[in-house]
């Protein structure tokens, strides 16, 4: 009774333990541009450990709040700022701005650009910066859209490719190909290519090539060959899938093949080898054997004898 009273007393105190230690981890998220990351930890931990946890690294110029060297106590967000180089450009003026963290929007904001009616900028104004990225602002794109033949310059007021094929009333099949793709967002002078994209079924009538097929006659003299029946090509009927892009074959695959005529195999009658005819069938090197600095040559010959040659 006593043994039974002690393992049920050990089994609360793990319980207890386990579920003290599920209790002590708590909810911490980082918001780095955006994407969040969940962290299940036991706390306190400062900023710099949580980082490291999840597996985020900092580069010169950004910021964290709280910084670094603060110590949570409590579950929290952890906001990096990550320091983006971007270039603007407003109605053709260009100007690089560096900023730590925000969005479009807030960059727009600070710079004094207002968007509304006729005026457009080529990404959302909710989408974080990231370095490098280009922001235009302007009434209308000038955009060059090369398709069937011709190349022609529009000022459009599309904020995507695809957009922008509809508004210059292009109709597109679901084989055609749109370079840069539909979902692109545009930019000033961009060049948008349509490529029409097209397949048929070609038959053409193709030669089957015949087979070889060898046969030892020992009335032959040695190593002779004589031709018993002539080989003769077959022919098939041969169905392709054609693609075209703007008219130009670019690849055919064969689809199906249709036997019209079975070729002929070749038979060729052969004669005896010459025995007298010898000929070397490998020749192995062996080098520096017995440390004296040379080597040899394992020659073996087509009627099983082998020759050794030192080098």
């Amino acid at each position: 009774m006593k043994r039974r009273l002690l393992i049920v007393s050990l089994l609360v105190l793990l319980l207890a333990l386990l579920l003290s230690a599920c209790a002590a981890e708590q909810e911490i998220t980082v918001n780095d541009r955006g994407v969040i990351t969940t962290l299940h930890t036991r706390l306190p931990k400062r900023v710099g450990e949580l980082l490291y946890e999840a597996e985020l690294e900092l580069r010169d110029g950004d910021e964290v709040s709280p910084s670094l060297d603060t110590l949570i106590r409590e579950p929290q967000e952890i906001v990096i700022r990550r320091q983006t180089l971007v270039q603007l450009c407003v109605d053709g003026a260009t100007k690089t701005v560096l900023r730590r963290g925000g969005t479009v929007g807030e960059l727009l904001e600070s710079e004094g650009v207002a968007l509304g009616g006729d005026r457009l900028v080529n990404h959302p104004t909710d989408r974080y910066l990231r370095d490098g990225m280009e922001i235009y602002v302007s009434d209308s794109f000038s955009v060059n859209v090369q398709h069937d033949g011709t190349s022609e310059f529009f000022l459009l007021h599309a904020r995507t490719v695809g957009e922008a094929l509809v508004e210059c009333g292009l109709t597109l099949s679901e084989t055609d190909r749109v370079t840069p793709a539909p979902d692109a967002l545009l930019s000033q002078g961009m060049t948008i290519t349509v490529s029409r994209v097209t397949t048929e079924v070609l038959e053409q009538e193709e030669p089957l090539g015949f087979e070889t097929r060898y046969e030892r006659d020992e009335s032959l003299g040695y190593d002779e060959e004589r031709v018993s029946i002539p080989g003769q090509n077959g022919l098939a009927r041969v169905s392709y899938a054609v693609t075209y892009v703007d008219g130009v074959e670019e690849s055919r695959t064969a689809i199906r093949t249709e036997v019209l005529v079975e070729p002929v195999t070749q038979l060729i009658l052969t004669g005896p080898k010459d025995p007298s005819v010898v000929s070397i069938v490998s020749k192995k090197a062996f080098y520096d054997c017995d440390g004296s600095g040379h080597g040899y040559y394992e020659i073996t010959y087509s009627d099983g004898s082998v020759e050794y040659e030192r080098f």
